[in-house]
């Protein structure tokens, strides 16, 4: 095996290297464990451990023209339902880079010194999805509100989006609450029978929608993220290059490595290096507002309080809306014009730092939006806006014009 010695002559000089070079030339050491690169990420059925077997390759290849042959990378996968283990994975650093999956642990790499490389889940060109509350097509629940005490309704893991953001619309309610469920697993107790509700991204869940009925739109969520950890915090700790990941231009080139990737590598490990980082604030505030709810809720019985009695230590949660952000304006209509004769609605929308816009749109075009409520329901609504251009109207107020039924999407308070 050739080994490149350049990156050893940066650690070592004089006679101290001299030593090492006879003895490594004398005997064909292993690689030493400092120039490891770990490459985390969580397998699922459909990103499996083998789907980032060419992307190991690939930045071990890059690695070495850079810092030499004794550079390796490694895989360090764990499965989805492992929560409690990725989240240790990333809080100990033990990833050099973290592909977080969960925008949870998105979060956590944030909070733990990692630095954004790349989003996940690139099929989501606008980098949000929504969380669904779904019964089966025969259920006589026909909306949230409906659920009974009583009514059994299957989560996700503690520290998913299909845990966090439904147990925050869940407050208030006693229910039988079933969790840890994969995604897979919430559709077939909802089939069964099992459980009356599950919650679901949407996409998956609309696949299944000849069996399953959408009861609510859920808040939107940030994909996760690809992200670098940026500083030695314990070198004697670390594995990856001592004294090297640390530095700007190290993280640099291997954001560069992961930007010039070929494609189908891309697509195998599930990233893009299209867009920017995300935020993640408004979820972390709403990951909070449940972490004290949860401090309430008794998991060991049946019938399960989501909400705090009198004399326990939480408040009730004050809605969470997320503002701008890729070209959106996010808020709530505290105003309705309806033009019935010129079949146009124009909503007063209060956005961030309380900015006012009035939104236009037809009601033949109203009528094509999927989340669209009836006109008597549109004030009080949460809406958002998306890539539309304001235009000075009438009073100097800012208007926002709807041509497309994807530039307007409603959600439930």
């Amino acid at each position: 095996m050739k080994i490149n010695y350049s990156y050893f002559k940066k650690l070592l000089s004089g006679g101290l290297f001299l030593v090492i070079y006879i003895l490594m030339t004398a005997c064909e050491a292993p690689l030493n464990p400092e120039s490891t690169l770990t490459i985390g990420f969580v397998e699922t059925q459909r990103y499996p451990k083998q789907n980032y077997e060419q992307l190991k390759v690939y930045m071990e290849s890059e690695l070495r023209k850079e810092y030499g042959d004794a550079v390796q990378v490694k895989l360090d996968s764990l499965p989805v339902a492992s929560i409690k283990e990725v989240e240790e994975k990333i809080k100990s650093k033990k990833w050099d880079i973290a592909f977080t999956f969960n925008p949870m642990y998105s979060i956590i790499a944030k909070d733990n010194n990692y630095e954004f490389a790349a989003r996940m889940f690139p099929e989501q060109t606008n980098g949000y999805f929504n969380i669904v509350f779904f019964v089966k097509s025969n259920s006589p629940i026909k909306d949230v509100k409906d659920i009974q005490s009583g009514s059994t309704i299957a989560l996700g893991g503690d520290s998913a989006p299909l845990f966090v953001l439904p147990l925050y619309d869940l407050y208030g309610k006693d229910v039988r609450i079933t969790k840890g469920n994969t995604a897979k697993n919430i559709i077939d107790k909802v089939r069964s029978g099992e459980a009356d509700i599950g919650v679901g991204i949407t996409e998956v869940v609309i696949k299944q929608e000849k069996d399953l009925r959408v009861l609510k739109t859920s808040r939107v969520i940030p994909v996760a993220g690809v992200y670098i950890f940026r500083g030695i915090e314990k070198p004697e700790d670390r594995e990856f290059i001592k004294n090297g990941i640390e530095k700007p231009e190290d993280r640099e080139f291997i954001k560069k490595t992961l930007d010039n990737a070929p494609q189908d590598i891309k697509d195998k490990s599930n990233f893009t290096t299209a867009g920017q980082e995300l935020k993640y604030e408004n979820l972390k505030k709403i990951a909070d507002r449940v972490n004290e709810i949860t401090k309430c809720v008794d998991w060991n019985v049946t019938l399960v309080k989501v909400y705090c009695l009198q004399g326990q230590s939480s408040s009730t949660p004050s809605p969470v809306i997320i503002h701008n952000s890729l070209g959106r304006i996010d808020g709530v209509v505290n105003g309705v014009e309806l033009n019935t004769w010129g079949g146009v609605i124009k909503l007063n929308l209060q956005g961030d730092q309380n900015k006012v816009y009035r939104v236009i749109v037809s009601t033949s075009l109203l009528q094509q939006i999927p989340t669209a409520p009836q006109q008597k329901q549109l004030s009080r609504k949460r809406i958002r806006v998306t890539n539309v251009d304001p235009t000075t109207g009438t009073g100097g107020i800012e208007e926002l014009q709807i041509t497309k039924p994807e530039q307007l999407t409603f959600f439930d308070n």
